[in-house]
């Protein structure tokens, strides 16, 4: 019972960090963007 509790734990926060990191990157190629086209114009 512990143990699938453990993993279910362990699989929901590699999920969740996943999740974060693709978040984190989006945003960081967003704002890079913005910058760029405000350098454009």
């Amino acid at each position: 019972m512990e143990r699938t509790l453990n993993g279910e734990l362990l699989g929901c926060f590699q999920m969740r960090s996943y999740i974060g990191e693709v978040i984190s990157t989006r945003s960081l190629y967003l704002g890079f963007g913005e910058l760029l086209a405000m350098h454009r114009f």
